[in-house]
């Protein structure tokens, strides 16, 4: 029993992350702001235009795309920058329903390394080839179905919905940070794959797959020029990847100095735009990092550093906001289903594979963490959109591994 060609193609993760795409952005477009809208809004929007320097930490990289999208001649400039929101927070979700795809992908193959047994006849082979072709099917039709309902899920929550009909940073954001994670992933599984699933392969008999570790390094660093804060965030889940992929000789080896070069470079070459914007003196120049010790300020948010604040009563006042936040999310507080199947999602995680748990866990912790103790207003569900990243994966979950209950056994 084999997939046709047609098959074949409506069975490819990447298709359907286009469906995901393409539905995500009529949303947004339908929904999209006509103008200029309150908050940061005007200000992006004039420094995008002029490409001039926003406030800190400057978000280079945003500026510099939105500037490309504000000069296509179709409607206002507001709506032209407004729409490049749309189309990040469109292609977060379609970056999303990949990301899903390859967890999925690796949770079989963990499953698969925990499932020996004895060896069959080639009798037995045949015989079991049918059924086996079957279960192949089915588990291909459960991980599309699952990544493009996290996809769709992520694209209607309510946080990622807003900031994508007006003008602001974190759907580029989002974007960036599922493209970091999906490359991750994909180096991981190719890796896994590349020692047959079980066994070390001698080292660099995998470098082959490293070019995925360094376009995800590089993503990292350029994503530092948008919302570094957010960004920096996902390291330590970052190396729960790299760690249970490689052990811990990768963070003593040459392959970690070219992944941090690769990262540092992209970060350098994104945040040169401030001093050459500055000196252009255009129409919104604050700060006017031209000197180091001014794009330095700039870069670390100097003048927002006072909302910071590590202490016990900062997070228990913080605390009922965060759960108010994560209740609405992806429904009405009274009926919070997709956090319900969340959590059941991620129990499931824990049983079959491990790496995928403490992948989402830092993810949470380390956003919810920081994010506790920082005490600021205007925008501060958009500082957890990561926790919802990771809502979302976990929801998916409870589709494919809701009814398996094996512990997996990973091949470090």
């Amino acid at each position: 029993m084999g997939l046709s060609s047609e098959q074949s193609f409506f069975s490819k993760p990447p298709v359907w992350a286009g469906v995901v795409f393409v539905v995500s952005l009529a949303l947004y477009s339908y929904t999209l702001a006509p103008t200029v809208t309150l908050v940061d809004s005007g200000e992006l929007i004039v420094a995008a235009r002029s490409l001039g320097v926003a406030h800190p930490p400057g978000f280079p990289l945003y500026l510099i795309l939105a500037h490309i999208a504000s000069v296509v001649p179709i409607g206002s400039v507001a709506q032209r920058v407004n729409f490049a929101s749309a189309l990040f927070a469109a292609l977060a979700c379609g970056m999303l329903t990949l990301v899903v795809a390859e967890l999925l992908k690796l949770n079989e193959i963990v499953a698969a390394v925990d499932r020996p047994g004895r060896k069959t006849t080639r009798k037995e082979k045949r015989s079991q080839q049918p059924a086996s072709e079957l279960r192949r099917e089915s588990s291909q039709l459960s991980i599309l179905a699952s990544s493009v309902a996290a996809g769709l899920l992520f694209g209607c929550a309510r946080t990622l919905w807003a900031y994508a009909t007006i003008a602001e940073v974190y759907t580029l954001n989002s974007l960036i940070i599922l493209a970091v994670f999906f490359f991750l992933l994909r180096w991981r599984r190719r890796t896994l794959e590349s020692r047959g699933f079980a066994t070390r392969a001698p080292s660099g008999e995998n470098a082959h797959c490293d070019y995925f570790l360094y376009l995800a390094a590089v993503l990292f660093g350029l994503g530092l020029g948008v919302h570094h804060v957010t960004v920096a965030l996902t390291l330590p889940a970052l190396a729960v990847i790299v760690y249970r992929t490689e052990g811990a000789k990768f963070f003593r080896g040459k392959r970690l100095i070219f992944a941090a070069l690769w990262a540092i470079g992209a970060l350098l070459v994104v945040y040169s735009y401030l001093p050459f914007a500055a000196a252009r003196e255009p129409i919104l120049n604050w700060g006017n990092p031209r000197s180091l010790s001014a794009i330095w300020a700039h870069v670390t948010g100097r003048q927002y550093q006072v909302f910071l604040s590590f202490s016990p009563g900062n997070i228990g006042s913080q605390l009922p906001q965060f759960g108010t936040l994560l209740l609405r999310e992806f429904s009405p507080r009274w009926l919070p289903l997709a956090l319900g199947f969340a959590i059941a999602g991620i129990v499931a995680v824990f049983k079959r594979d491990r790496t995928t748990f403490f992948f989402l866990l830092f993810i949470v912790l380390a956003d919810v963490g920081y994010v506790l103790n920082y005490d600021i207003a205007e925008d501060k569900d958009a500082y957890y959109l990561p926790t919802f990243i990771a809502v979302a994966i976990a929801a998916a979950f409870i589709v494919c591994c809701g009814g398996k209950n094996s512990t997996a056994t990973e091949p470090i």
